[in-house]
């Protein structure tokens, strides 16, 4: 038996293949959604999330659990090989940087204010 799901020809139970597939087209259909105007990604996504669940109502638990994993993971690897958004980008600034920073400006601080009235 198969089943038809974002156009992709799946057997039941699908194979890992299958379901990497998917969760890829997802990705793709996700960033492509990102540059257009009238799609709110929260609803886009969501819709994709229902059509997925709707499809695993007629596999049994262990099945389904295993198409989750399966799904899921392929997701997040793909969303952390975003080579313009690496995780640590996200760490923002040590404390050491932003202690320079304010050394910086109290001596462009002395010099132009404090520095010239005293004189």
């Amino acid at each position: 038996m198969t089943r038809t799901l974002d156009g992709i020809q799946f057997d039941m139970p699908p194979t890992a293949g299958q379901i990497i597939a998917l969760a890829q087209d997802h990705r793709h259909k996700i960033h492509n959604a990102i540059y257009e105007k009238d799609v709110h990604l929260g609803n886009f996504t969501l819709a994709q999330r229902i059509e997925v669940y709707h499809f695993t109502r007629d596999l049994d638990v262990e099945q389904r659990a295993q198409f989750y994993k399966i799904y899921n993971d392929e997701l997040a690897r793909s969303a952390e090989e975003d080579p313009l958004h690496p995780e640590q980008a996200e760490a923002g600034l040590s404390v050491f940087t932003i202690f320079i920073v304010l050394a910086f400006i109290v001596m462009i601080l002395w010099f132009a204010v404090v520095r010239t009235h005293i004189s």
